[in-house]
């Protein structure tokens, strides 16, 4: 289980977009409080978006949305949540009512979820870089 606690108020260095085999692949360099660099890398990402990325991009929260997180949501507010995060990453949008939270393309990542064939990352920013994103799995090292 990764703990992402310790990223928060740290800033994100740097992006990569990685050409992988069928799909590509995220690196998202992080420096935490102590300046340690650290690579969160996003293998076989199908969807990403990264949204107001400034000079200096300060990350408030790191959410990692897998089989373990999705199947403890203890109500349909957070489902509900979820559903909305993922429709904007498909359609670019926000939902306009409840038939785009249960439209297939949400249901097909939401059952991926459940299923361990992918996760959803979203990094909530204090100031910069917001992003969201679905691939088949998440790790994160000391570089």
């Amino acid at each position: 289980m990764i703990n992402f606690n310790e990223f928060v108020e740290c800033e994100i260095d740097s992006v990569s977009v990685v050409k992988g085999s069928q799909l590509n692949n995220i690196e998202i360099c992080i420096s935490d409080h102590n300046n340690q660099k650290w690579k969160l890398i996003a293998i076989d990402t199908s969807e990403f978006i990264m949204e107001e990325v400034r000079l200096q991009n300060i990350i408030q929260n790191i959410y990692l949305y897998d089989k373990n997180n999705i199947t403890g949501l203890k109500n349909n507010a957070e489902s509900e949540s979820l559903r909305k995060k993922v429709f904007y990453l498909l359609r670019g949008r926000q939902p306009e009512n409840n038939q785009d939270l249960t439209w297939g393309g949400v249901n097909n990542i939401v059952e991926g979820i459940k299923s361990s064939k992918q996760v959803f990352l979203e990094i909530e920013a204090v100031y910069g870089a917001s992003t969201l994103l679905i691939s088949k799995s998440i790790s994160i090292s000391k570089i």
